[in-house]
């Protein structure tokens, strides 16, 4: 399991990269566009048929063939989220910036899908996931390359992000880079997510033997889930089957 640390406030007193977060899903896709970077990089993390899977690729200005990829399986869903998937998308896109001749001290633009990881990287939260989103700050604050993360509304049709989300959806289903081609964090087993197990995890309320339980979804409160599985009947010695309503 995951450990989860307190906040750490001032994690970084310098960010040598930048962040941009258009404000509207046009804005973003108009502003790449618009990009004039020397390198383009687009990560993203995907959940398909009990797989999680992330990938990052890596494109030179001017040429829509890229210059390479990488993609890494993190587990099941029971032990892992899509937004574990996203901070490893993020360090996969470091790695390729690192990686790739002629990156230092060119202008390179990171985008993400996420909003909500781009906003974390500065400062991690106590939350699941917090060691991943802290291993990318970490290397993403520490490349020699003019770095700017940028936002790009997902499912726009924008080249390289659809090329990433593609890459993604394949390594979910374990067709993944080989372990020693990814970040060292990488190359071995992942903890399971603290949040993953829970939702995964029926448990016994207090009071009517019924399994309940709940955990917030990307902080934007509860959302409710249905599941069948085996009840025992306290003093019967009978064993039922029970659909339960929960928020999760």
């Amino acid at each position: 399991m995951e450990t989860i640390t307190p906040v750490v406030d001032n994690l970084y007193q310098v960010l040598r990269y930048k962040t941009r977060i258009s404000a509207t899903r046009e804005g973003s896709i108009e502003e790449k566009a618009l990009d004039k970077s020397d390198f383009k990089v687009f990560s993203d993390g995907s959940g398909q048929e009990g797989g999680i899977g992330a990938a990052a690729v890596i494109y030179r200005r001017g040429s829509s063939q890229p210059l390479s990829h990488l993609k890494a399986y993190l587990g099941p869903p029971t032990k892992h989220n899509t937004y574990e998937g996203e901070a490893v998308g993020g360090l996969l896109g470091c790695n390729l910036i690192q990686n790739t001749v002629g990156t230092s001290f060119k202008t390179i633009s990171l985008y993400i899908d996420n909003q909500s990881l781009i906003k974390a990287a500065p400062r991690p939260r106590a939350s699941s996931g917090q060691y991943l989103i802290q291993a990318f700050a970490n290397l993403v604050n520490n490349l020699s390359a003019k770095v700017t993360i940028r936002w790009i509304s997902s499912h726009s049709d924008v080249y390289g992000n659809e090329q990433a989300d593609e890459l993604a959806k394949e390594a979910a289903l374990g067709r993944a880079s080989r372990r020693d081609h990814l970040p060292p964090i990488l190359q071995s087993r992942l903890p399971a997510s603290a949040s993953a197990t829970d939702k995964s995890t029926p448990r016994l309320s207090r009071g009517n033997g019924r399994a309940s339980g709940w955990t917030p979804q990307g902080g934007k409160g509860q959302s409710w889930w249905t599941t069948t599985f085996p009840l025992q009947v306290s003093g019967s010695g009978k064993t039922c089957y029970q659909d339960d309503k929960r928020p999760s």
